[in-house]
């Protein structure tokens, strides 16, 4: 069986790897097919799910703790990775959202371009 530390730091080590792969995501969005993005972000989600079962365990001691649980140092690592995480997937999230918008106007002008041809 895992120790509490053992699962803070797995869970550390995957918000790590979910942040570097969600940062690559958004710095490559432009070069890369729709195809590949959709395939990345099914990745990123993916390891969400996978974070989601071992923070369920984390939520789970915290609570049988209690407060004292806040002064281990590894809980402050947890939360300082959790919050990059966070900032990395909506960044992926605002750079889908600027393609999608992207993709939309130039279809938009396209069809507007056949129009009045």
């Amino acid at each position: 069986m895992k120790s509490t530390e053992d699962l803070f730091r797995e869970s550390i080590g995957q918000y790590i790897r979910l942040k570097i792969d969600a940062s690559a995501l958004s710095e490559s969005m432009n070069d890369i097919t729709p195809d590949e993005i959709l395939r990345r972000c099914n990745k990123l989600c993916n390891q969400h799910r996978d974070q989601i079962k071992i923070d369920s365990f984390i939520i789970e001691i915290m609570n049988d703790f209690g407060p004292g649980i806040l002064k281990e140092p590894y809980v402050s690592e947890y939360k300082q990775a959790l919050d990059i995480a966070i900032d990395a997937c909506d960044k992926v999230s605002l750079e889908v959202g600027k393609l999608y918008k992207d993709l939309n106007l130039t279809q938009f002008r396209l069809s507007r371009e056949t129009i009045h041809t």
